[in-house]
C-alpha cells in the first residue's frame, strides 16, 4: 500500500500500536492478529521482527468489516 506525503506525515506524527492493543480492540487472540497481518488482512509495519499497526488503518478496518444491523447475537 503506498501512501501519499499527507497521509505518511500523518502516520509519522501517530503512535503505532502493538499486535495486543489491536487483538483488545477486534476481541481476537494475539496470534489471530499476526495471522491476519501476514496475510495481508490486516494492515500492518512491520520492522526488525516487530509488527505495528496504524490506528487508523485498524479503524478503517473497522469500518469497513462493519455489517449494518449486525447484533450480538449474530457475532456469536
Amino acid at each position: 500500500m503506498r501512501m501519499g506525503r499527507k497521509e505518511g506525515k500523518e502516520t509519522a506524527s501517530r503512535k503505532l500500536l502493538p499486535a495486543g492493543a489491536v487483538a483488545e480492540m477486534l476481541s481476537l487472540s494475539r496470534q489471530h492478529i499476526y495471522t491476519m497481518a501476514a496475510s495481508g488482512e490486516l494492515p500492518s509495519i512491520k520492522f526488525r521482527g516487530a509488527v505495528r499497526f496504524d490506528p487508523v488503518a485498524v479503524e478503517r478496518f473497522i469500518r469497513e468489516h462493519r455489517r449494518e444491523g449486525a447484533t450480538s447475537k449474530d457475532a456469536a
